[in-house]
């Protein structure tokens, strides 16, 4: 599934919050196939609103096409849309979507103690060595790390409360 090199084709005259991407597949040199993805959702949420799409090649000839809602997936394609003098780019489909939103990781409650390599390590800080009575902190996907020159992992509840 290539892409179309000598085009360019996105969403046209749409004001709603939601985030589109569209792609044009090479099928043959007067034939290919748009794929829209809607790129602001980590479920297979679709979307109500009409969309239109706009494409043109390098020679300004094109068109617009109105999508109708795709309540069911936050994909859809349009088979067949025809437009002569079509050029193949090595680009594929696939390796070309951007990326989508990531489910956000649930911060873990009690942090995590870790020596100073491993929080310089982690947090590419340059910490070399803190008195007992200062801590460092660090926030990281979803979690939180301690480093305290006194502190490990084995004696951090008498600093919890």
């Amino acid at each position: 599934m290539f892409q179309v090199e000598n085009m360019e084709i996105d969403i046209s005259e749409y004001s709603g919050d939601k985030c589109f991407q569209v792609k044009a597949e090479y099928v043959n040199s007067t034939t290919f196939d748009i794929h829209i993805r809607r790129l602001d959702t980590i479920e297979n949420n679709g979307w109500e609103e009409e969309l239109k799409i706009a494409y043109r090649d390098e020679n300004g000839i094109g068109g617009c096409i109105d999508v109708k809602p795709n309540l069911d997936s936050c994909e859809k394609q349009i088979k067949g849309v025809v437009l002569p003098n079509l050029i193949r780019s090595n680009k594929t489909i696939q390796d070309s979507w951007l990326e989508s939103y990531k489910p956000f990781i649930k911060f873990q409650h009690w942090p995590v103690y870790i020596d100073l390599l491993q929080f310089n390590t982690l947090f590419q800080s340059d910490i070399v060595e803190l008195p007992s009575s200062l801590f460092a902190l660090g926030f990281k996907d979803g979690g939180s790390y301690i480093y305290n020159t006194g502190v490990t992992e084995n004696q951090h509840s008498k600093y919890l409360c």
